[in-house]
């Protein structure tokens, strides 16, 4: 490569930073605005929408502009060979096609054709049932006889998973049941897990499927119409819904230790200073971060990430973070994604068990501890001594969050 070739790629290499510095700002500005548009957001879901969609035809009565939007959104992703995928550009999924079709097909009918499609929601609930045995990498999760009602109430089998996903499970073996048994108390628990915002754990999957439990088991419009509006709030303007809601602390926290690290004052982002008192307010009363404030569940590696911009941009750690993380390192050495918890958010306090160990999970929380003083903090030598205990013989580490193992 001679001079000039040098010189040429240099400049691409200095265009495309200034275009990834204009993006992240741009995403940045509309979070702290509170005015996200959908180039800056997690990609929209085909089973997402097709659920919320479904959610918004059983509610009726002022919902439905936004449900027709979705309806139409995913008529315009049905791919060239036939099916929808988990995401735009995705291969097809045989299940989530069959849902998707079904919704269409009956929205688009009359009022027989809904009628059929509101009859056929249990096929829903066995599908999602059948995927709530494919867990991610570290968690068993119960087994098929557990997920039906009474058996899915009982703690010992609520405590295989994460109180993220549990309101996703009742809400499908509600709709799953044919039996009068364990019903009340499944609905008790759905009612008794609805966040003040009217989402179940800030995710559109659980809120939509909860909605239709409801629904199916009896009127419930208040705790339905405050879902509903929540589910307006966070559909995209082309008609689609994420799969949940955004991932602001995370790319928050991101954006301010990359910026923090390569600029001299952080006066010189006007941005950035907005986005440290951003992070300080979306703190949890136990030091814990989730993924959107201020209803969001706690999450290590949202915390973690939010822990490393802060120190990148101010110099200094987050002790009450800190301290919450050494708490809740696991035995082994590891971190897992979503402890469990007292109270609602915000006002939480995190605890063990922690759901989902993972080397992602810990990469970051090492990083989020590494500014302290190492040679006298001997969780960072078992997080590490884990860490490496995980690479395989061709020197890859698993990821759980990511896919394939190049991430970690």
């Amino acid at each position: 490569m001679d001079g000039y070739d040098v010189m040429e790629l240099n400049k691409e290499v200095q265009e495309g930073l200034e275009k990834a510095r204009l993006f992240v700002t741009e995403g940045v500005e509309q979070i702290l605005s509170r005015d996200l548009d959908e180039q800056h957001s997690i990609s929209a879901s085909p089973g997402a929408t097709a659920l919320a969609a479904l959610a918004l035809l059983v509610l009726g009565g002022g919902f439905e502009n936004a449900q027709l939007r979705g309806i139409q959104w995913l008529g315009r992703q049905q791919l060239k060979q036939g099916g929808w995928g988990k995401f735009p550009g995705d291969k097809p999924d045989a299940e989530l096609t069959r849902i998707v079709a079904m919704v269409l097909q009956g929205s688009q009918g009359g009022l027989k054709a809904k009628i059929k499609l509101l009859s056929q929601v249990q096929q829903f609930s066995t599908v999602i049932l059948s995927l709530g045995q494919c867990m991610v990498p570290g968690l068993e999760g119960p087994t098929r006889e557990e997920m039906l009602l009474p058996n899915i109430l009982k703690e010992n089998v609520l405590a295989k998973m994460p109180i993220y996903g549990r309101s996703v499970i009742v809400a499908a073996s509600i709709l799953a049941s044919n039996s009068q048994e364990g019903l009340q108390k499944g609905l008790k628990y759905i009612l008794e897990t609805q966040m003040k915002d009217g989402s179940w754990a800030e995710d559109v999957i659980a809120t939509s499927l909860s909605m239709l439990a409801l629904k199916s088991k009896g009127d419930y419009i208040e705790q339905t119409q405050r879902a509903g509006r929540w589910l307006l709030q966070k559909q995209y303007r082309l008609g689609g819904w994420p799969a949940f809601d955004q991932l602001n602390v995370w790319s928050i926290g991101w954006a301010a230790a990359i910026f923090g690290e390569t600029v001299r004052k952080a006066s010189d982002v006007l941005w950035l200073p907005r986005a440290v008192e951003w992070l300080k307010r979306a703190q949890n009363d136990d030091g814990s971060y989730g993924s959107t404030p201020p209803y969001t569940h706690p999450d290590l590696d949202d915390t973690a990430v939010a822990l490393i911009g802060l120190h990148q941009v101010l110099g200094k750690e987050d002790q009450f973070g800190v301290n919450l993380l050494k708490r809740l390192q696991n035995a082994d050495g590891s971190w897992g994604t979503f402890p469990s918890f007292q109270g609602i958010p915000p006002h939480v306090f995190s605890e063990f068990p922690v759901y989902i160990p993972s080397v992602d999970v810990s990469i970051h929380v090492l990083e989020a501890l590494w500014h302290g003083t190492r040679s006298e903090n001997e969780c960072i030598w078992r997080g590490l001594r884990w860490v490496l205990a995980q690479q395989d013989e061709a020197g890859f580490f698993p990821s759980s969050w990511f896919e394939g193992p190049v991430y970690s």
